[in-house]
């Protein structure tokens, strides 16, 4: 594989690269978008996979390809990374480049989604009683010292009568945050 990394020529909202269906790892603007899949890769291979990428740099202190994905939080659990056939990463001086893996070609830019209204419900992924256990636990754990911290997730699920819009997601929580 081949990369080539430019500077990007126009300004470019990174939810609205990755979109619903790409990739997102971004915090205050700072961070990587992605399209398309160049490959995909587990944990352990991933470092000798992107090292082998010859990376033709030309803005100067790119990172050149990222495998992003999610890694779990329990050891020897399996995860999968994606490399991104097209990469559009901005740093905190605002300075955004574009890497594109043999060539691949995506549309940066997005048009705002739609608006339109669904009917949802919420209701808990796990028992009330399982989760107030988890409190009670962790609680108990933190007062005897055993744990200085713990932060207790709430899973729910969220149904729908119609597909979830991830970009609107997105750009709905970009905005409240703003």
């Amino acid at each position: 594989m081949r990369a080539v990394t430019e500077p990007l020529p126009v300004a470019v909202d990174l939810n609205d690269v990755a979109r619903g269906d790409g990739v997102l790892f971004v915090r205050d603007g700072v961070g990587f978008a992605g399209r398309g899949t160049a490959a995909r890769v587990d944990l352990d291979g991933a470092a000798a996979l992107l090292a082998s990428i010859d990376h033709d740099d030309r803005v100067g202190g790119t990172p050149g390809p990222v495998a992003i994905g999610a890694v779990p939080f329990r050891p020897g659990s399996p995860a999968e990374l994606v490399v991104p056939a097209v990469l559009v990463g901005k740093d905190g001086s605002g300075r955004a480049w574009v890497t594109r893996i043999d060539g691949a070609e995506a549309e940066l830019t997005a048009p705002a989604p739609t608006p339109s209204t669904a009917t949802f419900t919420l209701r808990p992924a796990v028992p009330e009683e399982h989760y107030l256990r988890a409190v009670e636990h962790a609680r108990d754990a933190v007062r005897a010292g055993r744990l200085a911290k713990a932060v207790i997730a709430r899973p729910v699920r969220v149904e729908s009568d119609r597909p979830i819009d991830v970009h609107a997601v997105l750009r709905r929580l970009k905005a409240s945050f703003g």
